[in-house]
């Protein structure tokens, strides 16, 4: 139990170190993201405020009700306005936080990033340690791989994330994991 804890905080702290790195030092972090011109800003914020009051995923053109129980008139209606565009989706906070948050932001990625390698090393302990150690670092990388492909593929497919995004996140992942993996592998080996 005392290695599985300690390949979890190991692991995680490669992983989250590696996001760093990929966020703040490399064009990955930032892939697939458009700032507005502060013209387009200013208008779309302004009605945002006026318009907007609650937090949320927002997912538009709207509709009358939900889909499963919209007449057809309502969904033929629906789909008029959402193939003369725009649609997209709007995650919003009315307020923002900016920076004061920053530090709770980053030490819950730690405990996520921890909470990954805890579950790497618990499958890691059941893949044999004949396997060797190359292999068992190529499973712990496919948690990365399987994961961003997982989430990151639908909201691409769903949501019309950029593909610069979805092919930033990918590689986030699996690099996370890979690094994460070399020491969890390590860590965690059944006994023979």
């Amino acid at each position: 139990m005392l290695k599985l804890l300690i390949a979890a905080i190991l692991g995680g702290a490669l992983m989250f170190a590696w996001g760093g790195v990929a966020h703040m030092k490399t064009p990955l972090g930032h892939a697939g993201l458009s700032m507005m011109s502060e013209h387009v800003d200013a208008a779309v914020v302004a009605q945002m405020k006026a318009s907007i009051h609650e937090p949320g995923m927002y997912h538009f053109p709207a509709m009358d009700g939900e889909w499963e129980t919209a007449t057809e008139a309502q969904k033929a209606a629906w789909e008029a306005k959402a193939t003369s565009g725009p649609e997209g989706v709007l995650i919003y906070k009315p307020v923002g936080e900016g920076m004061a948050t920053f530090n709770s932001h980053l030490i819950i990625e730690g405990i996520y990033d921890a909470v990954c390698a805890l579950i790497m090393g618990v499958v890691l302990l059941h893949v044999p340690a004949s396997v060797g150690y190359l292999r068992r670092v190529g499973i712990a990388t496919l948690f990365g791989i399987y994961g961003a492909l997982d989430i990151e593929a639908s909201y691409r497919n769903w949501y019309g994330f950029p593909a610069e995004y979805f092919r930033a996140q990918v590689i986030i992942a699996a690099v996370g994991a890979l690094v994460a993996g070399l020491v969890v592998a390590a860590i965690c080996k059944p006994k023979a």
